[in-house]
């Protein structure tokens, strides 16, 4: 199946969320996992290698559960970037396994589905992430990617090649 840059940028990365603390006079603004959120940001500029590796240094030291989850997703649409769909699948399964609520992670495993063309699979996820996240743009972008790869669009081209007798030549 053709993997177009779009259509691969097109996964969903989760950046691991900033944090606001305030302890006496002291305030902290960013990421609480800068490993995470550059990963997350490498994959988006499309460094599938870097953003995997940034992802992984964060997830040796992600601090909560919500990190955890944004870390999962993020390298199964990483390695769905390097077309290692088995190792993508294994990190979208241990983010739903976590959280099976996770529209992200559901999203990116149906991408992998599709790409492994197990539609059946691809549909049952996209359904669920539809329900818990009906606005969300990336189900439909990942659902139009299955539409396409089930019932394609072909565009009917007739060409006429049929030639024009040749005029008759003037008479003298």
């Amino acid at each position: 199946m053709h993997r177009s840059r779009a259509a691969l940028l097109a996964c969903l990365f989760t950046l691991a969320g900033g944090t606001v603390a305030a302890s006496d006079s002291t305030v902290v603004l960013g990421p609480s996992n800068l490993a995470l959120a550059d990963g997350a940001a490498a994959l988006m500029a499309g460094d599938a290698e870097e953003g995997i590796r940034l992802t992984l240094q964060g997830l040796t030291m992600a601090a909560s559960a919500r990190e955890k989850l944004a870390g999962w997703a993020n390298l199964c649409a990483g390695y769905v970037m390097l077309n290692r769909l088995d190792d993508a699948l294994a990190y979208c399964n241990q983010a739903i396994e976590a959280d099976p609520e996770h529209w992200h992670a559901l999203s990116n495993r149906a991408l992998v589905y599709v790409f492994k063309r197990e539609f059946e699979l691809a549909s049952r996820d996209l359904a669920r992430a539809e329900s818990i996240a009906p606005q969300a743009r990336i189900p439909r972008q990942v659902k139009a990617m299955l539409r396409n790869a089930t019932d394609p669009v072909v565009p009917t081209v007739t060409i006429d090649d049929r030639r024009r007798s040749p005029r008759p030549e003037p008479a003298d």
